[in-house]
């Protein structure tokens, strides 16, 4: 065998035309090298090829007596062709062939190799994080949201279930079978369907799923792991969908923002929903206000009128007013096409009517009358029928339900026999009824009524019988109980019953909070908004403490349906249910402040009735502000409810406090208090959940002397020390301006600070020196200090000039920080909110 001379330099003279194959053999001078490319019959079958280099002939190939050839070279980030899967090859003749020069020559080609793929990054910093974060915020990543991997079928399957799960009952808008044809038509393969199957669905919008996103991304563990850490918490998740959102919504390829169509009415009732959940009501009210005219323009509220018009200007109805105007023929499964038409044009139909319905209490949940007035008038919302129950409109049955009738609705004693309740008519039904009032009881809320509650022409009087109608009117199936709910539970239908109950708890709830007084200093038990300075009639005693105990039963029923849905892993999270817990926390604080206002104990867990059991625990004012607490990564929402309710008890607390030690009846209160104890361990979990942070104190400065002492002088500290206001410790605190005994904290022995001997004149600085030191040393040789020893060297003159100098200061510290120490509760345990 013949050895050949390495291949020459490309500058240099190439081999003839008719030169040898360059090969490797074992007296080779490169019989150690390994090319850095391998041939197609070596790379085939995965052995080492031994080479000089590309296009030469490896030792395998010589051996077998075979052509010895390479893959072809690709730009970098292309797919290689194999040799196995018939991909383009380049053989070594051909390379040689290509100039009269051969390999080396200049006319022949020159040597390439394959490019080499780059190595991946490590992982990125936590300063590079920062970066990536900024960098999702960005127009191409919204652009591209939608095609991330992360994005598979199972997890969209996820976000559908977290969809139905927390927002259907408002947003019902979603048909099951419809939804995930054309999800699975949006990730499948194109052309891997058989041809027995039916024709794909068309591609859902990106508007519709960017929606979803936003609603659902902060549920979903693979979207919140799958953005981290550039987006940190469940809230970013959502954020960056409702950007995206945002985003394409201004900047739609096909249309603008102001084109209506249906499915950019759902997405801006999503996007407002969640703008309602991050705090930005006035933004959630605008969307929802263009999301209120596009149904206008699409002609939704006319979708069962009887002088509706064939066709709105952009609606998608078809144009002819028969709904089957397809060709009778029998499919493969022997449904006719006609048949399908008719089911297809009754699901369309139910989807436009939900919807509005959809729009319709999103509308009754954010206005309130004077800044948020509402956009959908009722008599518009009368000309659509309700929404059918889910099975019809799962299987599109064309069943005919009621109408809304909001004036029967209000007012029970009138009937209009064209508005009869249909027998499709279901939970939706109800829940879009139960907003209707819900809608104009928050109203109702910011006027002022001309006559008092108690008055069967008050305002109130017509709103409360309206909804006590309404709760009376509910099929069976409907009613609220803890076997109702279970069978809910086990048809899958625990969310729309949740929400329809919430909301008649909440109206309940607003309704009978104006028949209390906000602070019930002198009222020894609920008489009314405004507290009597005269004897009231026994029958608007009784029909305040009645209302009382309605306002509290609905706050103690709202928190345990909650804690029932906990239970069975089916709670639902939206701003709305945030909203109504929050409300029943406040109505639990109120009574935890005033015990007495709690006759019968449905959220204080103590009767005030001898021999009779409490209606409720008592744990249920603690359960919905944990709850509130819990989805605070989640809904923005929830933190400032949480704070609302931390800055309603340090307000209760401070008025309480300032009541109890400068009234003339503030010890009427106290005795009041002592005599009605609520449920002390609740109360101190509830009130340690809700207390302030306390501020960690700095580093005290050390001022320099003007002696020439320096700043770590030893006499400098203890004068600045004694001029200090001293720090009480945690078990004494100064809140005895009732004169409650405290137990006194046992103070750690100090080292008596070094003895200095200074002349000075009489009542300087060094005197105060030397009253802090004798202080220190008295505490520092083992002895108690408390409140009461100090009491006794102050003297009573001494008490009231203090007390009268610090009514800001320390002796409010128990309020701002809501615990109390152990011990004799006393008058103030009542007033710590």
């Amino acid at each position: 065998m013949q050895n050949i001379n390495p291949i020459p330099n490309a500058n240099g003279p190439g081999p003839s035309p008719g030169h040898k194959k360059a090969t490797a053999t074992i007296d080779s001078p490169a019989k150690n090298m390994r090319s850095s490319i391998a041939c197609v019959r070596c790379r085939r079958s995965k052995v080492k090829c031994v080479n000089t280099g590309p296009n030469t002939t490896c030792r395998a190939c010589e051996a077998s007596n075979r052509e010895c050839t390479y893959p072809q070279p690709v730009a970098s980030g292309a797919p290689r062709a194999s040799g196995g899967s018939g991909g383009a090859t380049m053989s070594i003749g051909s390379v040689a062939g290509a100039g009269s020069g051969g390999l080396g020559g200049a006319g022949g080609a020159e040597r390439v190799e394959a490019p080499k793929k780059a190595k991946p990054k490590k992982p990125t910093s936590s300063a590079n994080a920062a970066a990536t974060a900024a960098s999702m915020n960005t127009p191409s990543s919204w652009k591209e949201c939608l095609g991330a991997p992360v994005l598979t079928q199972a997890v969209w399957q996820l976000i559908f279930d977290a969809f139905q799960l927390h927002h259907s009952p408002v947003l019902p808008f979603l048909h099951p079978p419809t939804f995930l044809n054309r999800l699975r038509a949006s990730t499948a393969n194109p052309g891997s369907s058989s041809g027995n199957s039916p024709p794909p669905e068309k591609p859902h919008s990106p508007l519709l799923l960017l929606g979803m996103l936003t609603l659902t991304g902060r549920h979903i563990a693979p979207l919140v792991s799958h953005h981290a850490p550039a987006l940190a918490t469940p809230t970013a998740v959502s954020e960056f969908y409702a950007s995206a959102l945002k985003y394409r919504l201004k900047n739609e390829d096909d249309d603008s923002l102001l084109v209506p169509s249906l499915d950019k009415v759902q997405a801006l009732v999503m996007l407002s929903i969640h703008e309602w959940g991050q705090t930005r009501k006035s933004e959630a009210y605008m969307w929802l206000g263009l999301a209120i005219r596009m149904t206008g323009a699409l002609g939704l509220s006319w979708v069962d009128a009887d002088d509706a018009p064939a066709t709105a200007p952009y609606s998608p109805q078809p144009e002819s007013d028969d709904p089957l105007p397809f060709k009778r023929r029998k499919l493969d499964n022997g449904t006719s096409a006609s048949a399908k038409a008719a089911t297809a044009y009754t699901v369309e139909k139910e989807i436009r009517r939900r919807t509005f319905w959809a729009v319709f209490v999103l509308d009754r949940s954010l206005s309130s009358g004077r800044y948020f007035p509402s956009g959908i008038p009722s008599a518009d919302a009368d000309r659509v029928q309700l929404p059918s129950d889910e099975r019809g409109f799962m299987f599109g049955a064309d069943t005919k339900t009621g109408f809304l009738n909001s004036d029967s609705l209000l007012h029970p004693g009138r009937s209009d026999e064209s508005h009869e309740i249909g027998a499709g008519e279901r939970i939706l039904a109800h829940v879009v009824k139960a907003m209707e009032l819900w809608g104009h009881i928050q109203s109702w809320t910011e006027t002022v009524d001309s006559a008092p509650p108690s008055s069967r022409n008050s305002e109130y009087a017509r709103l409360s019988a309206a909804l006590d109608a309404f709760v009376e009117s509910l099929p069976h199936q409907l009613e609220y109980s803890e076997n109702t709910l279970q069978v809910h539970f086990s048809t899958r239908s625990s969310s729309s019953y949740a929400v329809l109950h919430i909301a008649l708890f909440l109206c309940r709830i607003t309704l009978e909070r104006k028949c209390l007084p906000n602070i019930p200093f002198h009222s020894p038990h609920p008489l009314g908004p405004v507290e009597p300075t005269k004897p009231i009639s026994s029958e608007e005693e009784r029909f305040y403490s009645d209302s009382a105990e309605r306002y509290l039963a609905s706050a103690r029923d709202l928190v345990t349906l909650v804690s029932s849905l906990q239970e069975w892993n089916s709670r639902i999270e939206s701003p709305f249910i945030i909203l109504a817990l929050e409300r029943a926390a406040r109505s639990g604080l109120y009574v935890y402040n005033f015990p007495w206002m709690d006759i019968r104990g449905y959220m204080t867990g103590v009767s005030r009735i001898h021999g009779a059991e409490p209606m409720g625990s008592g744990e249920e004012t603690r359960k919905a502000v944990e709850f509130i607490q819990s989805l605070k990564p989640r809904w923005a929402v929830a933190g400032e409810s949480f704070a609302g309710l931390v800055n309603m008890q340090t307000c209760v607390a401070e008025q309480l406090g300032e009541f109890i030690r400068n009234d003339d009846n503030g010890s009427a209160l106290e005795e009041r208090t002592r005599l009605v104890k609520p449920n002390q361990d609740e109360r101190t979990r509830l009130f340690s959940l809700l207390a302030p942070p306390t501020p960690k104190a700095g580093p005290i400065p050390v001022p320099s002397s003007s002696q020439g002492r320096g700043p770590s002088s030893e006499v400098d500290t203890l004068l600045l020390a004694a001029n200090q206001e001293p720090v009480v410790a945690s078990g004494s605190e100064r809140w005895m301006a009732v004169n409650t005994p405290i137990p006194a904290a046992v103070v750690q022995p100090q080292a008596p600070p070094p003895t200095v001997v200074l002349k000075t004149e009489e009542g300087g600085s060094l005197d105060a020196l030397a009253g802090f030191a004798a202080q220190q040393g008295k505490i520092g040789n083992g002895q108690e200090y408390n409140s009461r020893d100090r009491d006794v060297e102050m003297g009573e003159a001494g008490i009231k000039k203090e007390e009268s100098s610090t009514k800001s200061g320390e002796e409010r510290r128990w309020i701002d920080n809501g615990v109390k120490p152990s011990g004799n509760w006393g008058a103030v345990s009542a007033l710590e909110s």
